[in-house]
């Protein structure tokens, strides 16, 4: 990167620095539906008076399995209140920041830096009676949301 700044220092106007991104959502399109929702179901065999409990048990192998833990353990976990506002002031805090704030305390050259996790509006599901069958539904709601932030020896 230098090399090229130096050799091509005369056109750059200025140099951006920050983290570089891979996102990866949480999503699977075909459950992104009550219907899909309805086929998971059925698929795994959870009646849909147990929807909720499942739902809550699914979730919380996923936090298991997403690092939160060790995140925890080693400094590097976060949440962020109401989304994105700090309880220390009232301004809303960047994920970027809080992750560089983490970065500065725990500093490393690769690997896990952060892990952030906050509350944001979602669609949701929950099962409801409809015509007198029980089904599931979408609707708006929050979900707890992680953002992983890594260093790569490379790439930053």
């Amino acid at each position: 990167m230098r090399s090229f700044l130096r050799r091509l220092a005369p056109v750059v106007a200025g140099v951006l620095c920050g983290f570089d991104r891979v996102v990866f959502k949480g999503r699977l399109p075909q459950l992104y539906s009550p219907e899909g929702m309805n086929c998971y179901a059925a698929a795994n065999h959870v009646r849909l008076l147990d929807f909720k409990p499942h739902a809550k048990k699914v979730t919380q192998q996923v936090m298991q399995a997403s690092l939160v833990e060790s995140a925890k353990a080693a400094g590097r976990f976060h949440y962020l209140n109401s989304g994105r506002v700090s309880k220390r002031v009232s301004k809303r805090v960047s994920k970027e920041e809080e992750a560089r704030r983490i970065l500065k305390q725990h500093p490393i050259d690769e690997g896990l830096v952060a892990v952030l996790q906050c509350v944001e509006p979602c669609w949701t599901f929950d099962t409801k009676s409809i015509e007198r069958r029980l089904t599931i539904v979408g609707e708006m709601g929050k979900c707890s949301s992680l953002y992983h932030y890594y260093r790569h020896r490379r790439f930053g």
